[in-house]
């Protein structure tokens, strides 16, 4: 594959407008039996952009996002990018002092959530005071002052929003870490990380015109996000869950037609423990990409699955730069592929 590397003169909302100015038919994301073409997902985005431009919402103000995998997720995501705000992420299982703490350092001016996480986010709000709440999935009847609905939204009917002059610099993100060694911090991420990212896990993942990547992982983790970039970059499709489930994983795989799937953490190893079945192989599977995977689960997954595997180094701050391919004439052994020359 030879995915030209990201220019700095162009951001990603130039990489939307492109691809649905190329594609617009093409199917950027599945989910639960809806299709969102390419020239969908732009019309969606300048509609909800307008609709929130009109809230007041001003360049590099923070808005907390605190969705899960859903379509409307996604053009949350690229409406607030194309109005020039911080998008602040977050876990959606996050409760308590976690999630105060985080809006703490945050302070962001809007949030936009699902309404099953309200119990969840009222009392972390503490001294921290948007200006608007906009809710995804809120019941008739149980609006409140400075409150708004996602799906009404939506389906504004004011104009659209024009696309903005964007700089490669701009922070798009701040990501929260998994505070490993302390209190989860702040990863600040630009324009152009993302498409670096997105353009990184094209590589790792080998992706081809016609893939589709099954996506179970949180589109909060940069893991999730980097493929709404690569998706952009490619002729591929999203195939998205809303959460990962080990038992109901490959038949979902099957019935998507998925031809990439992602890893990270110790998920393989859960679907390793499954009981082993005679469609086992009966998949469209093709690459299974991600990071921290011992050399005995790689060599047993790839194995009984039949996948190529290929491993990439992510973190929040720079995802999925380098990767390590297995080769049938090396057996289960690794060769790393040298993306970046460092000097």
């Amino acid at each position: 594959m030879n995915l030209p590397f990201p220019r700095n003169d162009e951001t990603i909302d130039d990489l939307l407008h492109r691809a649905a100015d190329a594609r617009a038919d093409f199917p950027y994301c599945r989910f639960e039996g809806e299709t969102v073409a390419l020239g969908d997902l732009s019309r969606r985005v300048a509609q909800l952009a307008g609709a929130l431009d009109r809230l007041g919402l001003a360049r590099d103000e923070r808005v907390a996002v605190m969705l899960g995998n859903h379509p409307h997720y996604i053009t949350t995501f690229f409406a607030l990018i194309r109005i020039g705000v911080c998008q602040v992420p977050l876990n959606i299982h996050l409760r308590g002092d976690g999630l105060a703490y985080q809006l703490r350092q945050t302070e962001p001016s809007a949030i936009v959530a699902d309404w099953d996480v309200r119990d969840q986010i009222l009392p972390a709000l503490g001294e921290v005071k948007p200006r608007h709440i906009v809710w995804l999935g809120r019941p008739a009847g149980e609006a409140a002052d400075g409150d708004h609905d996602l799906e009404r939204l939506l389906t504004d009917t004011g104009p659209p929003l024009e696309r903005r002059a964007a700089r490669a610099d701009d922070v798009r993100l701040i990501m929260f870490t998994s505070g490993t060694t302390g209190p989860a911090k702040g990863a600040m991420l630009t324009d152009c990380m993302l498409r670096v990212s997105g353009w990184a896990a094209a590589l790792s993942s080998d992706v081809r015109p016609g893939d589709v990547f099954f996506l179970w992982e949180p589109l909060y983790h940069i893991g999730g996000c980097q493929v709404l970039i690569t998706a952009l970059m490619e002729r591929a499709t999203i195939a998205l869950v809303e959460r990962f489930s080990a038992s109901r994983f490959w038949d979902q795989v099957r019935e998507t037609g998925s031809t990439q799937i992602h890893f990270f953490g110790g998920i393989l190893a859960i679907l390793l423990k499954e009981p082993p079945n005679t469609r086992d192989r009966d998949h469209k599977a093709r690459v299974a990409w991600g990071a921290n995977c011992p050399p005995a689960i790689w060599r047993a997954f790839q194995s009984r699955f039949g996948t190529r595997m290929r491993e990439a180094y992510g973190m929040t701050e720079a995802s999925s730069f380098t990767s390590i391919n297995s080769d049938e004439k090396m057996g289960s052994v690794g060769r790393p592929l040298p993306y970046f020359e460092v000097r």
